[in-house]
């Protein structure tokens, strides 16, 4: 399952309605699941490297959930996931694959929009 979800920026931009795009991606094998969060922004939480590229962050739901209290923006599972075999690291690189982070080119909400799209029956 896909849930794309919105969250108020803190400060001015979120004064004047900016908002922060994550998508929480459920992956099921063998009757188990685990929820991960694929997200993208300017600032590191972490040291650079290979687990943070090009602003690409991923996390765990339950980490990230507490700050998350808004509706969906979009949701998606069964029928409407295009391909059942699309792993959390192939939206990594699809994300990964914009490029650098960029606030006009390359923000956490074309990562939200690109992942999504990626899985999501058109």
């Amino acid at each position: 399952a896909l849930t794309w979800h919105t969250i108020p920026l803190p400060g001015a931009a979120g004064a004047i309605g900016a908002f922060h795009s994550l998508l929480q991606v459920t992956v099921s094998r063998a009757g188990d699941s685990e929820m991960y969060v694929l997200e993208k922004a300017a600032a590191l939480r972490r040291s650079g490297g290979e687990h943070i590229k090009s602003g690409v962050h991923l996390s765990y739901w339950i980490d990230v959930a507490p700050n998350v209290d808004a509706d969906d923006f979009a949701f998606a599972s069964g029928d409407d996931i295009a391909t059942k075999t699309m792993k959390i690291r192939d939206l990594r690189e699809i994300a990964v694959a914009l490029g650098e982070y960029d606030v006009v080119k390359a923000n956490c909400h074309h990562a939200a929009l690109a992942a999504y799209n990626a899985c999501v029956v058109p």
